[in-house]
C-alpha cells in the first residue's frame, strides 16, 4: 500500500480474543496472589517497622514501603465497607477513629464502587485483590473495544490494551485503587461519546453517562475531575457535524446525568468536603500540600519521558530513586506504558497530528503531560494527571503502529524516527553500563559516600526514624539495583533491544506479520509485567500476619468502658506507634486517624491548637481519651498514671478523662465557635458546663438553667448499654433536668430518641453531641440516619429508572423505525 490516508472505522472482533489474552496476562502477573497464598498488603513493613509489633518481628524490612497506604487506608476501608454491606447499612459510621467518622462519605475509599458487592462473599483481603484484577481486566477490555473503533487489528489492540492495563500509574497507585477503579471505565465512556458524535443517537449519550457514573463511583473528587476532563475533550475535539454549542450541551447532559446517577456518593461526599473546608476540619491532601517547584517539575520531565519507555529505570521499591536528583518521589510523574507503545505513541503525536479523529487523544496526551508540569494547576491536578496522558498515548500509539503496518508512507516516516530511537537507546545503554561498571569497581567508596548522603534524611523520612538500619540498608539495595545482574533494570532494556531487532527484521521482510506482532506483544507485555511483579509486594501472611496480637492492643481492647487512646511519639526517636487506622482492624478507638478529609472534631481542634510536641491531658480527657501510649517519652505528672508496659510501649491512664457519656446541669451560651475554642483552651475548663454557640442552643432549654449551679451530677446515673457503629444506647437517671453530653463527634445525620420519641440533637463543646434529658429514667438512643444519604440514594435510584426507561424507549423507537424503512 502506498496511500498515507488512514481508514479509522470500527472493526468487529470476537469477544474471546481480548478476554483470553488479557486474562492470561493478569493470571501470570498476579499468580502469587491467585495461587500462591500471598497478599498485596505490606504486612512485613507494619510488623517490623511500627510499634508495638516490631518488638515481636524484625529486623525492619519492607518489600515495598510505597504500598503502606494499602494497609493504612485501603484495608481499613474494606473492613468498613464489608461490615456495612453485611449489615445492610450503606451509610456506615466508623466509631474507631476521630471520635467517630462518616466513613461512607470518604471518596478515597471507593465506598460505592460497584464491585464492593463482592464483599458479601469475600473477606476484605480477598476483596481488594479481586477488585484489582477485575478492574484491570475492564480497563484492558475497554481500550481493546475503543481501538476496534479505529480498525486496529487484534494483536495490536491487545498489545496496547495490555499497556494501558499495566501502566505504571495503575501499579504504583494500586494501594488506594481509586485511579484504577475510576479509569477502568474511561475507555467505555469515550467509546460511547464517539459513537454519539458519529451516529447522533441519543442512546449513546445515556450509555456514556452510565460509564461516567461508574468512574465517579469508583474514584475520588480528583479522579472524577480527570474523567470529566477526558469526556469534555472528546466531545469538543472529535470530528462531528454537530455545532460547538450542541457539543457543549451534550457533554453537559452526560455530566449532569452521571452526577445524578451517582448522587448516592456525591451528596454525602460533598457534605463531608464542605464541612471539612469551611467548618474547622482538616484537609490532609498530598496534592494540595505538595511543594514541588516549577523547576523540580521541569527537571522531572526528561526523566518522565524516559520513564514512559522504561518504568524500571528510575529505581525499584527497595532502592532509592533517580528522581531524587530532582527531589521528586519515585511514585510521582509517571504513567509508563512500555517501550514499544511509548515509541509509537510519541512518534504518532507528531506524524498523525493532522488526523482529525485522533485530535482529542493528541490533546489529552499533551495536556496530561504538560498541565501538571508547567502550569499553576499542579495543586489540583497533581502528578496523577499523567494517567490522562497514558490513556491518550495508548490510543495514539495503537493507531500509529497500525498505520506503519498498513501504509508504506508511514512506514518510511517511522523508519527515520526509529534510527533516532536506536541512537537514544544505545546512548542509554552506554550510560547505564558505565554507571554499573563504576559502581562495581568502586563499590566501597560509592557505598560510603552514598551512606553519608542518606544519613541526614533519616529524620525527614516518613518511616526512617526508629528504622535506621532499614533506611541505610536501602543504600546497598540501590547499588545492587544498578548492577549488571539486575533483572528489573536490564530485563526491560534487553527486551527493548529485541523489539528493535525484530522491527528491523520486519522492515527487511525477514519475518511475517503475524509472528512479528505476536513477538511484539510478548516483548512489550513482558516488560510491563517485570515492572509490576517487581513492584507489587508479595507477602507471606503466615510469616508476617495481618494485625498481629500483642499486649498493648489486648489491654486496650479489654477496657470495659471502650475508651479512646492517643499516641505520644518522639518524632526524632520513635517509629510509628499503633499507626493511624490500625484501630479499625484491632477494634479499638483512636483519637486520631489517617484520612484525607477530617471533619470538625476534637482531634482536628487539638492538632491545630495544641503545640505539636506538647501533651494536654485535660483537653484529651474532654474527648474521652483515657490512655496515652508512649515509647521513649516519659509522662511525669499526677494527672497520668502508668498502668501497663509491654512490647516496649508504656500505657498511661489519663486521670482527667471524662466518661464517654455524662450529664451536666449548667451551660454557657456564646456567640461564635471562636469563643467556644477559647473556653476549651482555658486551663480551668473541665467539661462540667456545656458550651453552646447561639445557633446550637436546644430549643427546649430553660433560660433559668443558663449559668445555674447544680449539685445533681453526683447523683446522676449514665451508662452506655449498647454501642454499635451506627447506634449508641444510653440509660440515664437524674432527679433534675440536664444535658446529656456524648463525647462522640457531632456530625449531620445523627438523630436522637428519648424513650422512643425523637429529640433535638445539638452540638455542644464545639464538636460533641448533646440532648436535653428530663428528670427520671430515660433511654436515649443515638442513631446515624443521614437524610443526605437518603436524598442521594433516592436521586440515584430515580435517575437509574429514568435511564433504563429511556434506553427501552429509544430501542423500541429504533426498531419501529427500521421496520418502517423496510416496509
Amino acid at each position: 500500500m502506498t496511500s498515507d490516508k488512514l481508514t479509522l472505522e470500527p472493526a468487529q472482533y470476537s469477544l474471546w480474543w481480548p478476554i483470553a489474552g488479557l486474562a492470561a496476562i493478569l493470571c501470570i502477573t498476579f499468580y502469587p496472589y491467585l495461587f500462591g497464598g500471598k497478599i498485596l498488603l505490606p504486612t512485613d513493613m507494619y510488623d517490623t517497622m511500627t510499634a508495638p509489633s516490631n518488638a515481636q518481628y524484625g529486623p525492619p524490612q519492607a518489600q515495598d514501603h510505597y504500598f503502606y497506604d494499602a494497609l493504612a487506608q485501603g484495608y481499613p476501608y474494606k473492613i468498613r465497607t464489608e461490615a456495612g454491606l453485611r449489615s445492610g447499612t450503606l451509610a456506615y459510621w466508623d466509631p474507631h477513629v476521630l471520635g467517630g467518622y462518616p466513613a461512607y462519605a470518604e471518596t478515597l475509599a471507593g465506598n460505592f464502587d460497584v464491585f464492593n458487592v463482592l464483599g458479601l462473599w469475600l473477606g476484605p483481603l480477598e476483596l481488594i485483590t479481586t477488585q484489582i484484577i477485575i478492574e484491570m481486566m475492564i480497563a484492558g477490555l475497554g481500550l481493546f473495544f475503543l481501538l476496534s473503533f479505529f480498525r486496529v487489528e487484534r494483536l495490536v489492540a491487545l498489545l496496547f490494551s495490555s499497556a494501558f492495563m499495566l501502566n505504571s500509574m495503575f501499579i504504583l497507585s494500586i494501594a488506594n485503587r481509586w485511579s484504577l477503579g475510576s479509569f477502568c471505565w474511561v475507555p467505555f465512556t469515550t467509546l460511547m461519546s464517539m459513537y454519539y458524535l458519529r451516529d447522533r443517537r441519543n442512546i449513546y449519550l445515556i450509555f456514556a453517562s452510565i460509564f461516567l457514573c461508574l468512574s465517579f463511583l469508583g474514584g475520588t473528587f480528583q479522579s472524577s475531575f480527570f474523567c470529566s476532563f477526558i469526556a469534555v475533550i472528546i466531545f469538543l475535539f472529535y470530528p462531528s457535524s454537530k455545532s460547538f454549542l450542541s457539543r457543549i450541551a451534550a457533554v453537559g447532559c452526560v455530566g449532569i446525568a452521571a452526577f445524578l446517577l451517582s448522587a448516592i456518593m456525591w451528596l454525602p461526599s460533598l457534605e463531608l468536603f464542605l464541612r471539612t473546608l469551611y467548618r474547622g476540619g482538616a484537609l490532609n491532601s498530598t496534592s494540595v500540600y505538595a511543594k514541588y517547584t516549577v523547576i523540580q517539575r521541569l527537571l522531572s520531565l526528561p526523566l518522565a519521558f524516559v520513564y514512559f519507555h522504561f518504568p524500571g529505570i528510575a529505581g525499584g521499591p527497595k532502592s532509592f530513586s533517580l528522581k531524587i536528583g530532582a527531589h521528586v518521589d519515585i511514585c510521582d510523574f509517571n504513567g509508563a506504558i512500555g517501550f514499544l507503545p511509548a515509541l509509537f505513541s510519541f512518534w504518532g503525536c507528531i506524524a498523525l497530528r493532522k488526523e482529525l479523529k485522533l485530535r482529542p487523544f493528541l490533546v489529552l496526551s499533551a495536556c496530561g503531560l504538560l498541565l501538571p508540569i508547567i502550569t499553576p494547576l499542579y495543586a489540583i491536578l497533581y502528578h496523577r494527571f499523567f494517567l490522562v496522558a497514558s490513556f491518550g498515548l495508548c490510543v495514539v500509539g495503537a493507531v500509529a503502529f497500525q498505520s506503519v503496518l498498513d501504509h508504506d508512507a508511514f512506514r518510511s516516516k517511522f523508519k527515520k524516527y526509529l534510527r533516532r530511537a536506536k541512537a537514544a537507546l544505545a546512548s542509554l545503554i552506554v550510560v547505564l553500563s558505565i554507571a554499573c561498571l563504576y559502581i562495581t569497581v568502586n563499590l566501597g567508596s560509592v557505598t560510603k559516600a552514598f551512606t553519608k548522603a542518606v544519613a541526614p534524611m533519616i529524620l525527614s523520612s516518613a518511616q526512617g526514624v526508629g528504622n535506621e538500619s532499614w533506611l541505610l540498608g536501602r543504600v546497598s539495595k540501590t547499588l545492587q539495583y544498578y548492577t549488571f545482574g539486575s533483572l528489573a533494570l536490564w530485563g526491560p532494556i534487553l527486551l527493548a533491544v529485541s523489539i528493535i531487532i525484530f522491527l528491523d527484521l520486519y522492515y527487511a521482510k525477514k519475518i511475517k506479520k503475524q509472528p512479528f506482532l505476536f513477538i511484539m506483544l510478548v516483548g512489550s507485555t513482558a516488560q510491563l509485567m517485570i515492572f509490576a511483579i517487581s513492584w507489587l509486594p508479595s507477602i507471606n501472611p503466615e510469616q508476617f500476619p495481618l494485625s498481629p496480637q500483642n499486649g498493648i492492643t489486648t489491654f486496650l481492647r479489654n477496657d470495659p468502658a471502650d475508651s479512646r487512646y492517643a499516641v505520644l511519639r518522639d518524632t526524632s526517636k520513635d517509629p510509628y506507634i499503633l499507626p493511624s487506622n490500625s484501630s479499625d482492624f484491632y477494634r479499638i478507638n483512636d483519637f486520631t486517624a489517617y484520612e484525607s478529609l477530617t471533619p470538625p472534631s476534637m482531634s482536628a481542634f487539638y492538632h491545630r491548637d495544641v503545640p505539636k510536641d506538647s501533651l494536654d491531658l485535660r483537653l484529651l480527657g474532654l474527648a474521652n481519651v483515657k490512655y496515652v501510649l508512649a515509647r521513649s517519652q516519659v509522662i511525669q505528672t499526677t494527672d497520668a498514671h502508668k498502668v501497663f508496659y509491654g512490647n516496649g510501649i508504656t500505657i498511661y491512664e489519663n486521670m482527667l478523662c471524662k466518661p464517654r457519656a455524662y450529664l451536666v446541669h449548667q451551660c454557657t451560651i456564646v456567640n461564635t465557635d471562636t469563643e467556644i475554642s477559647a473556653h476549651l483552651l482555658r486551663k480551668d475548663f473541665d467539661g462540667s458546663i456545656a458550651l453552646f454557640a447561639k445557633q446550637d442552643v436546644p430549643e427546649n432549654i430553660s433560660i433559668s438553667q443558663v449559668g445555674q449551679d447544680s449539685m445533681q451530677s453526683e447523683r446522676d446515673s449514665v451508662q452506655v448499654t449498647r454501642s454499635e457503629n451506627e447506634e449508641v444506647d444510653i440509660s440515664v437517671s437524674t432527679r433534675a433536668k440536664g444535658i446529656l453530653i456524648l463525647t462522640d463527634t457531632y456530625y449531620p445525620g445523627w438523630k436522637c430518641y428519648a424513650n422512643g420519641q425523637k429529640r433535638e440533637l445539638c452540638r455542644a463543646d464545639g464538636y460533641m453531641r448533646a440532648v436535653m434529658v428530663d428528670p427520671g429514667h430515660s433511654t436515649i438512643v443515638f442513631r446515624f440516619e443521614p437524610d443526605i444519604f437518603i436524598a442521594g440514594a433516592t436521586t440515584s435510584a430515580a435517575s437509574a429508572l429514568f435511564c433504563l426507561g429511556a434506553i427501552a424507549f429509544l430501542n423500541v423507537r429504533n426498531r419501529n423505525k427500521i421496520v418502517d424503512e423496510t416496509i
